[in-house]
């Protein structure tokens, strides 16, 4: 499972950009399309500009880092395109796709789940015919750019029936499994706080296990066993998730071996890395992972300069950092952060070695195995309860007895 750096800045950079330091860790960054169509008048000429934008943002990157395009839907559900302006969003992504594919490794589908500046506008009428629009541009580009079957993810949307249901007609009247190959889960930003607004009871489980679980199924019938299936979730942070994913991508693994279908690859991004390091950098909390047990930092000033040089990894950047950590231990509320993004890299460490360290949990307390192995449901419920205890017991173990009970009802 590897995670996917957000870039949340294609502007003007400080003296010290500490991007580098984050994608030198994660060797992934998802650029949204956002940028180019958050615009009152977007179109073809702001996608263009924001086009130029990625290319010189490409010339400063390693040459080993990916970079995935958002389709920019968000904008819609955010309520920065209103629902007058649908048709020429779709227009606008579709002709990025065909002339400025070249500038990215990977590609969302455009998705549009809901007008948020016009919820009335949220039929299912609607829904059906905005996302067959983009669905029929999209796939006519691939047709005309075959190398483009490669780069495309599939987005589905899920979260209430109506999307559900539409997703599943036009997945099923365009046969999208025999075009596209790569597939992403969508609609999950804030949907445990949605879930609680709208019906008062918190969601207990992670949502997108069984879409996760159709995603793989649509692969395995077809025509694309021969490579790697590969499964991307938006917007996903939550510590329970993160584990259930680890353990998603394992048991795929495990029925791939079985047909000598190649290994699959799980992702997921997040902004939340991101805003965690800016806006709470004064309750950060920094973890490391030995390989044996997981170390919590009391705050920055604890971390061990060794990690810090090896995410600071050159001079610029360490003393970049020093410095802000001095600022940060003085305290003072009249000294003001130079670049607060100082902090995003260690931030971004610190999740990563939390997922190394689920990655170990599944293997030290057999999760897998016991799936794999299981004869009885009854059994392996009561197993599953004795060793969610061990775990919780684990030292500085970053679960809380929610957590616990959501991992309980995910296994």
């Amino acid at each position: 499972m590897k995670y996917i750096y957000v870039e949340s800045n294609l502007g003007t950079r400080k003296d010290v950009d500490f991007i580098p330091a984050s994608l030198n860790l994660t060797k992934n960054v998802l650029i949204s399309l956002i940028y180019g169509v958050r615009q009152k008048d977007f179109g073809f000429d702001t996608i263009k500009a924001f086009a130029i934008k990625i290319h010189d943002y490409k010339q400063n990157l390693q040459p080993d880092i990916k970079i995935y395009i958002d389709s920019g839907g968000y904008s819609v559900i955010k309520g920065d395109v209103d629902f007058n302006n649908t048709q020429k969003l779709i227009d606008t992504y579709n002709r990025f796709l065909k002339y400025e594919n070249h500038l990215c490794d990977y590609i969302f589908t455009l998705d549009i789940p809901l007008w948020g500046n016009d919820p009335g506008k949220t039929t299912r009428e609607n829904l059906y015919r905005f996302n067959k629009e983009s669905l029929s541009q999209t796939l006519e580009v691939l047709r005309k750019n075959s190398h483009l079957r490669d780069k495309l993810y599939f987005v589905w949307q899920f979260a209430n029936p109506t999307q559900y249901d539409v997703w599943k007609q036009l997945f099923s009247e365009f046969q999208i499994n025999r075009h596209i190959k790569n597939f992403a889960i969508g609609g999950l930003v804030g949907i445990r706080e949605r879930s609680l607004e709208e019906t008062t009871a918190r969601l207990d489980f992670s949502p997108f296990t069984t879409m996760a679980f159709k995603c793989f199924y649509e692969y395995l019938n077809g025509p694309y066993t021969h490579e790697p299936f590969r499964l991307h979730i938006l917007g996903t942070y939550n510590i329970v998730d993160r584990l259930q994913l680890l353990l998603l991508e394992k048991l795929f693994t495990y029925y791939c071996h079985i047909e000598e279908y190649p290994e699959p690859t799980v992702t997921y991004d997040t902004i939340s890395y991101f805003r965690g390091a800016m806006f709470a950098m004064n309750y950060l909390q920094p973890y490391h992972f030995n390989q044996k047990k997981l170390i919590k930092y009391k705050n920055i000033s604890e971390v061990d300069d060794s990690i810090i040089r090896h995410i600071y990894y050159d001079q610029t950047l360490y003393d970049a950092y020093q410095k802000g950590k001095n600022i940060f231990e003085l305290r003072d509320p009249s000294r003001n952060q130079d670049n607060p993004v100082f902090l995003v890299p260690l931030n971004i460490y610190s999740n990563l070695n939390i997922d190394q360290y689920f990655d170990a949990l599944i293997e030290k307390h057999s999760f897998f195995k016991r799936i794999i192995e299981a004869r009885s449901f009854l059994g392996y419920k009561k197993q599953s309860m004795l060793t969610l205890n061990e775990m919780k017991a684990e030292p500085d173990s970053p679960f809380r007895n929610s957590d616990i009970i959501q991992i309980q009802h995910n296994l």
